[in-house]
C-alpha cells in the first residue's frame, strides 16, 4: 500500500499504525531532550551541579532512546 504514510513532525513515516506512530513521536521527543541535555552538560563547568545533573539526564534519556529504537526496529 504505497499511499499509507503519515507526516510526523514534518517527516513522512511509511505507517498508519497508531501505536507505531506514538512510539515514533516519543522517540523524537526523547532524542531532542537527549541532544539538549548533552549540549548543556558539555557546556557546563565540570563538577557537581549543572554538569552532573545534565549528564545524568543525558545518560538516562539516551538509555530510553536506545530502548525505543529497539522497540521501533522490532
Amino acid at each position: 500500500m504505497p499511499g499509507d504514510t503519515t507526516i510526523v513532525f514534518g517527516v513522512p513515516v511509511p505507517s498508519v499504525d497508531p501505536v507505531f506512530l506514538t512510539v515514533v513521536r516519543f522517540h523524537i521527543v526523547v532524542g531532542i531532550v537527549c541532544v539538549l541535555a548533552g549540549a548543556s552538560a558539555m557546556l557546563s563547568h565540570k563538577g557537581q551541579g549543572r554538569h552532573s545533573t545534565f549528564g545524568t539526564l543525558y545518560y538516562w534519556s539516551l538509555a530510553v532512546l536506545v530502548a525505543s529504537a529497539i522497540g521501533l526496529s522490532v
